[in-house]
């Protein structure tokens, strides 16, 4: 049974992982048959770039792209300096080990700079071996530059995942989280708190994420950045809000008093806010995991000042998602 679930969720066209498995495999395939027929000279680098290259997102693969380009030639240009010295100094030795440690120091922090030393590496193997020449750098030039260039254009082709189009849903998904989050706040529960917490934060950082590579998108909009950077940063302020209000409880369970009804009526608010939201979305888009808990008022739990700070502040931030609602709106209708 889990096998067949696993087996429909892998060949699901609608996922990320379906769509980029299939277009990587078309772009490297593209690639082995140019190499294949054109009798490219060590052209087996074209399909292994153009694998490396290939990112789920269009923004990432541009990135990546660039840094694999730059790198290599960087990298081609040291080592042809390389050849030049003297072999009996034993420097590309030296040099070999060097780039090798680099080269592991630098992969999680910098793909350019890390493909540089890997560059380096191999020059500097071949060379210790005698078996390099200035026509084999630039083969692995001209064999980088397309697999990268197959990579990029594959990824605009052949089914695009563009963040434009997931960065409304991204959105919806951090509010969903932080709505359950509030309803477990306001009341007494035995749900631990810090498992919405944990999700309500996880999927803030999603949509960030998402933020960071629409604006690494060609042909972005400015002002729809400035609109979902103001909307995310109404829903970190919601989340923070929350976290401490939480951590307050302790001290409102022995020092606070019991809501108000000018407490009751800003809660009740917030929740009427949240519900006209799910209601305006899910005319558009299909809501998951947007939960209502049925929040009980008469279970409300001891406030303290602070805690009443903070409730006025995500009464202030949530009327403020509402207020933009109708960005997010349109944002989906041009996404269908």
């Amino acid at each position: 049974k889990e096998w067949l679930q696993h087996s429909k969720t892998l060949f699901n066209i609608n996922t990320f992982t379906f769509k980029f498995a299939l277009r990587a495999a078309l772009a490297s395939t593209l690639g082995f048959i140019l190499y294949r027929v054109a009798h490219i000279p060590y052209g087996y680098w074209i399909p292994f770039t153009t694998l490396i290259v290939m990112q789920p997102y269009v923004s990432t693969t541009n990135k990546k792209a660039l840094e694999r380009i730059a790198g290599t030639l960087l990298g081609t240009i040291g080592g042809g300096l390389i050849l030049s010295t003297p072999a009996s100094l034993h420097l590309k030795e030296v040099l070999f080990f060097i780039s090798a440690v680099c080269m592991i120091v630098t992969i999680r922090k910098s793909y350019s700079i890390s493909t540089f030393f890997i560059t380096l590496s191999l020059v500097l193997l071949y060379s210790v071996d005698e078996a390099l020449s200035y026509s084999v750098l630039l083969q692995r030039i001209i064999s980088t530059t397309i697999g990268s260039a197959l990579a990029v254009i594959a990824g605009f082709l052949f089914l695009p995942t563009f963040e434009k189009n997931w960065l409304p849903k991204h959105i919806i998904q951090a509010i969903s989280k932080n709505f359950n989050y509030f309803q477990c706040s306001v009341q007494s529960t035995s749900l631990p708190w810090t498992r919405f917490k944990r999700l309500a934060e996880s999927h803030n950082s999603d949509a960030f994420d998402s933020l960071q590579r629409y604006m690494q998108e060609p042909l972005h909009d400015k002002k729809k950045i400035t609109a979902y950077y103001a909307l995310l940063t109404h829903i970190v302020r919601i989340t923070r809000e929350l976290n401490k209000f939480n951590i307050e409880k302790d001290d409102a369970n022995q020092k606070g008093t019991i809501a108000n009804e000018e407490d009751l009526t800003r809660i009740r608010e917030i929740l009427y806010c949240f519900d006209e939201i799910k209601i305006q979305l899910s005319q558009h888009v299909e809501l998951k995991a947007w939960e209502r808990l049925n929040v009980e008022l008469q279970q409300v739990p001891m406030l303290n000042s602070y805690q009443r700070t903070n409730l006025y502040t995500i009464h202030f931030e949530i009327h403020a998602i509402k207020d933009d609602l109708g960005f997010i709106l349109s944002q989906l209708q041009a996404t269908t």
